[in-house]
């Protein structure tokens, strides 16, 4: 396989990173550079990128093989991929296990594992023959008409404004993308992966809109939220871990480099102490929530969202009445599940209202505040008292009886 393009870095045990659809190996996976100073860090370039020739059929179905065919001559190696290239990392993965340190897919293209009320088929039906006519078209048509089936309403004017600073790799990036098939119609064994003893992680981004308001098309149109049911599906399937970064959108690597790098090195390490027979604990941990059981999803998202003023970031299914809510305040999250998803997805009887946490909700003012929300009906256990430290709180119960402190500093 001397005609693929590789770069190396660094010694120690090998890692392959794996680039996505419109990149090449160094512009996506640079910032992970630094990692060399313990890992020999192997970045290629799919076929058809940067410095690798093109190949007659180019897309997923040959580079499945070439990385196999990598991981075969190394012998083993921790695996990197990003969008199309964690779609291969995942099918090469899964057809030379014994090959594989670890395995870390970030934003992985990967359709047809959720459940199809979430992620209907039409979906990745539509934007497969978006991404089919578009290969008819020039480079910058294409990126136009695969950015519609996404749920970009002026897929245009974004494409146009990133067009203007692209430079020759870039041009040359997007003409590779437009050759290559579509990664979502790709094969990915789950079975095989789950059985696979190698350590399984999910990276994605939160895309927020307060940080990533330019993507609220594709939170409007359901794209994302579809996107999002099959990342979690696949991290469930394959006996995986999700970790999502919480001021990412579709490049962690690059967006959250600092957080992302400290994740690969842990998962790196821990595989390398297993495989050595050792044992290591994970200690980073990148983001979190609160999640709360309800009986009535809807009556909790009154409470939380139109009372207390929580902001709704995501929702699934996107249509009907949801299982899982969450919202957020500030930077604090809040996640509603149904008794019944909490039945179907963990086994368990949830029971809504045992006292077994407090949420605590800072306010400016909690007497004003306690009024208004006992003036819309919500049970009161204990008004407005002081209670040291500078502190007034007041105890509520929600719709399903947990308790809710708000606190405000005194005045």
């Amino acid at each position: 396989m001397t005609d693929l393009y590789t770069e190396s870095y660094g010694t120690g045990d090998p890692v392959l990173l794996i680039h996505g659809s419109g990149s090449w190996g160094v512009d996506t996976f640079g910032a992970q550079r630094t990692l060399a100073d313990e890992f020999r860090l192997i970045i290629m370039d799919r076929r058809g990128y940067g410095q690798s020739p093109p190949a007659e059929s180019m897309g997923w179905q040959t580079d499945k093989d070439d990385v196999a065919h990598l991981l075969t001559e190394l012998g083993s190696a921790h695996v990197v991929g990003h969008s199309t290239g964690g779609t291969v990392a995942l099918i090469a993965a899964a057809m030379v296990p014994h090959a594989v340190r670890s395995l870390v897919v970030v934003e992985p293209t990967v359709w047809g594992i959720a459940d199809p009320a979430v992620s209907p088929p039409e979906r990745p039906a539509a934007y497969q023959e978006a991404w089919t006519r578009g290969q008819r078209l020039s480079a910058k048509e294409f990126m136009i008409v695969t950015t519609e089936a996404a749920g970009v309403k002026d897929a245009a004017a974004m494409i146009s404004q990133s067009w203007a600073s692209a430079t020759e790799a870039d041009w040359a990036a997007a003409e590779a993308m437009r050759r290559e098939s579509w990664a979502g119609s790709a094969p990915i064994d789950v079975a095989a992966l789950a059985a696979a003893g190698f350590a399984k992680v999910v990276v994605v981004g939160a895309w927020d809109l307060d940080l990533h308001p330019d993507l609220a098309d594709m939170w409007a149109s359901g794209w994302r939220q579809a996107v999002a049911a099959e990342h979690c599906s696949l991290a469930q399937a394959v006996s995986g871990r999700l970790v999502t970064m919480s001021r990412s959108a579709h490049g962690p690597m690059i967006e959250e480099a600092d957080t992302f790098n400290a994740l690969l090195r842990d998962t790196w390490r821990a595989a390398s102490w297993a495989l050595s027979g050792g044992v290591y604990f994970l200690t980073m941990f990148v983001s979190g929530l609160v999640n709360l059981y309800t009986r009535d999803i809807e009556i909790g998202l009154h409470f939380y969202r139109d009372l207390l003023g929580l902001a709704e970031t995501f929702r699934t299914p996107a249509e009907g009445t949801p299982e899982h809510v969450e919202l957020e305040l500030n930077g604090f999250t809040v996640g509603l599940g149904t008794v019944e998803a909490a039945r179907r997805v963990h086994d368990i009887e949830a029971a809504p209202g045992s006292p077994a946490m407090v949420l605590v909700v800072w306010t400016d003012d909690v007497d004003r505040a306690c009024e208004s929300l006992a003036a819309a009906g919500v049970p009161v256990l204990q008004p407005p008292h002081n209670t040291g430290n500078n502190n007034r709180n007041a105890l509520l119960r929600d719709p399903d009886g947990n308790l809710v402190e708000i606190v405000s500093k005194v005045s």
